[in-house]
């Protein structure tokens, strides 16, 4: 599955949205801008949860946050499968 992603930094708030390319919106985040380092892991993480779920829809998009460091080892560990 392909999904669009658009990310808006602003000076006090950033928005992530991920929908598909009919687009219909399938998550929408926004947050309080932080430091660089700070919002781009907010971003990353985002991004990285939606892909999650994505390929696991038995797991439950109920808010529940993955650190980060699971997610990026599940994603490597996925594509040396490839």
């Amino acid at each position: 599955m392909s999904n669009i992603i658009g990310i808006d930094v602003g000076g006090t708030k950033t928005s992530v949205i991920i929908s598909d390319y009919e687009l219909n919106i399938l998550r929408k985040e926004k947050f309080e801008t932080l430091s660089s380092s700070n919002t781009l892991n907010k971003i990353l993480e985002i991004i990285s949860v939606s892909i999650f779920l994505s390929i696991n829809p038995e797991v439950s998009n109920s808010k529940r946050t993955f650190p980060i460091s699971e997610i990026i080892f599940f994603i490597i560990k996925l594509n040396s499968l490839n």
